[in-house]
This record gives C-alpha cells, structure tokens and sequence, in this order.
C-alpha cells in the first residue's frame, strides 16, 4: 500500500473507530469483564478439569495468562482470581447456573459488539447464538492448553537443543508464544463472532496488528508502572485495582482497534473515496442506478445483497456513499432491508423508473407547489422556467429501470461490469 492509499485508509479506519465510539464501548466493555472474569475462568478451567491430561497444565495456563496478559499487577490479581475460583468450586447448582449466565452474558455484549461494528442487522438465532459461545468457552481453553503443552513438547526436543544450545532460540519461540496465541484467538474471535462472511486473511491481519498493539501497550504499560508510582502513591495497597482496570479498557481498546482494522479491510479501497469527501447528487444517481441494477440481478436469482458485496462490486462509491444512497432509497421503498444484513428491492423493477432515483437524490430541481412561487414576479418567472424544466425531466426519465437492465446485450454489459467490479 503506497504512503497516500496507508493516509487515506487511516482516515477511513480512525472515522469508523470513532463513528462506533470505539473508546466508550472499550470502557463498557471492561466493566462487563470485571464482572463476569471470574465466571468466565470457572467455567474455562471446569472445562479443562473434566479432561485428566489436563490436570498438570491448568496451573501452567494460569501462570501464563497472568504472566503474559495482565502487565505490572498479574501475580496479584492472580492471587486473588484464584482465591475466588476455590470459593466458587463450593457453589450449588444455582450457583453454578448463575456463573454460567454471566459467563454467556459476557459474550453476547461481546457478539453485540462486534455486530454493530459490521453493521450487523439481524443477529444469529438464539440457537446458533448459544452453540457459538459454548463453542468458544469449550474450545477456547482445550485449544490453549494443547498449544501450550505441544509448544513445551517441540522445545524440549533433543533436535531443537542440539541446534540451540545456547536456548536463545528456545527463548525467542517462548517470547512469540503470547503474540501467537492472542493472534490465534482474535482470528477466530473477528471471523467467527459477526453474523457475516469475513475473509480470513482480513480477519488474520486485524487480529495480527491487534496482537503487535497489545504486545508493545503491554510493554509501555509495565515501564509506566514501574517508573511512575503515581497510582502506588496515592492507593497505597489498593492500586492493583485500578491499574487492573486501565489495562482491562487499554485491552479492549486494542481488541476493538482490531475488529474496526478487519472490517474497513473489507470496505477499503484504494481509490474510494474516504469519508469527509464530498458525494455529489450526480454522484449519488450514478450509484442508486448501479446499485439497483446488483439488487435487480440478485433478485432474479433469488437473493440479495449485502453491504459487503455491494462494497466490493461498486467500490468507487465506498461505504459513507453506498450507506448514503440505500439510506435515500429505503426512505423512498425502492429498497428494503432483508434478513442477515442483505438488500433487496422492495418493488417490481418493471415499476422502478429513473425518475424514482432523480427524486430521492439531493439536489433534483424543486416542485413548484405551493403559496411561495406566486409571491412576487421573481417567484413567478422562476416558477416558470423551472415547471417546464421538471416536466422535461419527467418525461425523459419517466424509464423503467427493467427495460434499461434488460436485453441480451445489456445482460452482457452489466455481468462485464460486475467482473471488473
């Protein structure tokens, strides 16, 4: 990507990133975290318990998580999750199925999240909804703690300190070990969790620009505390609180700053143009008319379109444009929303003219009705000029949208386009 195309996707990716109130939703989000951790970890680590393989890597994973995730203040807030976790393994079953509800409750404020960040309209059924974070609390840990047991397997191999005696390699593999493994698990958390198909190689490069992120807030974290002791000063015993809490909001933001990079690597292109540009009315007919004529073509084969799809066929127009016209053509019913975020036209094409698009761009020529246009001689010879205008107008695009989609040759025309789209 060349310096002026990296300029204007920053503009587009820091526009969304504010658009979502990435920075207030980090802060919800913590909040949420705070109080369904502990829920969570119960139900991660009951799950890996029910496995005896699993008995001996369950303090490894712990270690780890806190060591490599939770800067500065890990060992203590370890400390007291595990104090908690003995507390809640002595839970009844309506204990147990209020953990389990926070735990879920977490990832649905999670899968709303991400949702709204992909402009998700209709969620998943409840159904699926519950199979996905069943899902990722049961595979999450298994995942992790093979990936661990299997990483100390491979570094131990006699082959591995033969060509490493002095470990530097074995070091430098452990040390890619959290930045792998936060990766890993944001791939699937940005690819999986939004009602969408999200390309893969966007979701890897979202969750691997997140995790570089992490990594180096996770370093300057540590240095401040270290080399700052304003929050030792003033909360004495208690500062492991709200240190705990500034890294959970820096984590989010980083995991939201991933999610927003995933989806405008979808939308982005380097010619669009970003958003503050200016989308003129001529602009915009050209759009709603190529737009239609996708949702005319998907229509014949049953389907819709989503905004993804429409993004990637016109991407001249890019996303402020393609949301800005559905918006003018909904308002009208020339289209409609469908379900799992897809477009659809809302009226036969035969009864669509473009006429219907002129009327719901801005800046068509105005109606003359009303009291105002026989104010004054000004009004009136305006009025004049500009209602034989609007005839004119009428008349010439008084044209079926079908019969300008239709034809062998037409067909033809427009399936070029799509291809070069």
């Amino acid at each position: 990507m060349d310096p002026a195309s990296l300029r204007r996707f920053l503009r587009f990716l820091f526009h969304h990133f504010n658009a979502d109130h990435g920075l207030r939703t980090a802060a919800s989000l913590s909040y949420t975290t705070l109080l369904s951790l502990v829920p969570l970890l119960v139900v991660m680590f009951s799950v890996l318990s029910a496995f005896p393989v699993f008995d001996t890597a369950v303090a490894r994973i712990q270690d780890y998580i806190f060591r490599n995730f939770v800067p500065a203040s890990g060992e203590v807030v370890q400390a007291y999750v595990q104090q908690f976790l003995h507390q809640a393994s002595s839970l009844t079953g309506p204990g147990v199925a209020f953990l389990m509800l926070a735990a879920v409750m977490l990832m649905d404020t999670i899968d709303g999240v991400l949702n709204d960040i992909w402009g998700v309209q209709r969620r998943r059924r409840w159904l699926s909804q519950f199979l996905v974070y069943w899902a990722v609390l049961t595979l999450g840990p298994l995942l992790l703690a093979v990936s661990l047991i299997v990483s100390s397997y491979l570094i131990s191999l006699p082959l591995v300190k033969g060509v490493d005696p002095s470990g530097s390699l074995r070091g430098m593999l452990l040390s890619l070990m959290p930045f792998l493994s936060t990766t890993v698990a944001l791939t699937l958390l940005y690819v999986l969790v939004p009602n969408r198909v999200v390309p893969l190689r966007h979701g890897v490069a979202g969750a691997a620009l997140a995790a570089l992120f992490f990594e180096l807030a996770k370093r300057s974290f540590t240095l401040y505390v270290a080399n700052v002791p304003t929050y030792s000063t003033l909360y004495g015993a208690l500062a492991v609180i709200p240190l705990f809490l500034v890294w959970m909001y820096l984590s989010w933001v980083m995991v939201l700053l991933g999610a927003e990079i995933t989806y405008c690597l979808t939308l982005f292109r380097r010619e669009a143009p970003v958003p503050g540009e200016e989308q003129t009315g001529e602009r915009l007919f050209l759009y709603a008319f190529r737009i239609l004529g996708h949702l005319w073509k998907a229509q014949r084969a049953g389907e819709g379109r989503t905004l993804e799809e429409l993004a990637r066929l016109e991407a001249e127009a890019g996303q402020e444009g393609l949301e800005e016209v559905l918006k003018r053509l909904e308002a009208r019913r020339i289209v409609a929303a469908g379900e799992e975020g897809t477009w659809l036209l809302a009226r036969d094409p035969g009864a669509i003219t473009l006429l219907d698009i002129y009327n719901a761009m801005p800046h068509a020529l105005p109606r003359v009705e009303g009291a105002w246009w026989a104010a004054d001689p000004w009004n009136r010879r305006l009025a004049e000029v500009l209602g034989k205008a609007v005839r004119d107008v009428s008349r010439a695009l008084d044209e079926p949208l079908s019969r300008l989609y239709g034809g062998d040759a037409d067909q033809q025309d427009g399936d070029a386009g799509d291809e070069e789209a």
